[in-house]
């Protein structure tokens, strides 16, 4: 049995894109014009501002040194995988980005726990430790990567 499918009208190209479209999608199309690609580096401005970090390398190392040296006071493991971590900095760090989204932006700590604890049930392992005792940021990305963090690399010199 088929089913007849849907003509596509005016009122249906009009329609506003809702989110990303994977570019491996059967509707998307690379269109070329004949003459070849466009050329818009004259439409860019003649100065791209870079980031003030990259001005002091110093501050920029001294920055992320502080970041990963960061002690977590929060620690929440799903089956041994570390899922978030609170700092005691205020950061809230999110491994699966989904759980991330289980809460609006500024939710407590509390909250946080809550909506994973809603999600996962009795499964996770929540670890909390004094403030400035816990592992740190580095300590953490090396659980979860197996190497510790490096530097920037326009910290160096």
């Amino acid at each position: 049995m088929w089913l007849k499918a849907k003509a596509i009208t005016d009122q249906d190209l009009d329609m506003p894109i809702m989110g990303p479209i994977a570019i491996s999608s059967p509707n998307v199309r690379l269109i070329t014009p004949p003459e070849g690609p466009i050329d818009l580096s004259d439409k860019l401005p003649t100065s791209l501002s870079l980031h003030k970090l990259d001005e002091n390398r110093q501050v920029s190392r001294e920055l992320w040194e502080k970041q990963i040296n960061t002690p977590q006071n929060t620690v929440i493991e799903l089956q041994g995988e570390i899922i978030a971590t609170f700092g005691d900095n205020g950061f809230q760090t999110f491994f699966k980005g989904s759980d991330g989204r289980l809460v609006q932006p500024g939710s407590s700590q509390y909250e946080v726990i809550a909506a994973l604890k809603s999600k996962y049930g009795a499964a996770l392992d929540i670890s909390i430790f004094p403030a400035g005792t816990g592992p740190t940021e580095a300590d953490i990305f090396e659980q979860k990567h197996g190497y510790r963090p490096q530097p920037p690399i326009n910290t160096h010199t």
